[in-house]
């Protein structure tokens, strides 16, 4: 996931969704579908990304899980502007 992008478009594409889940008023499955977003999904693009760029190891995939949610923001620089 070298291309920028690519990135962008991974990011961007399940919010589309969440919108439409919370106007049908579905707030319980909202609510879950959010943390899953922001807890599970957008930390695995954000280290996959870091992977394949050769800024972090394979070892420190696990860390966007178990670390606190937004370390990779000490990587923003090459997450959101370099490509």
């Amino acid at each position: 996931m070298k291309k920028l992008l690519l990135f962008y478009l991974n990011i961007l594409i399940p919010i589309p969704f969440l919108f439409f889940i919370a106007k049908g008023n579905h707030a319980v499955t909202f609510v879950v579908l959010l943390l899953i977003y922001c807890l599970v999904y957008r930390p695995f693009i954000d280290a996959y990304r870091l992977y394949s760029k050769g800024i972090i190891s394979r070892e420190d995939l696990s860390k966007s899980f178990y670390k606190a949610p937004l370390w990779h923001y000490q990587y923003f620089s090459e997450l959101y502007l370099k490509p």
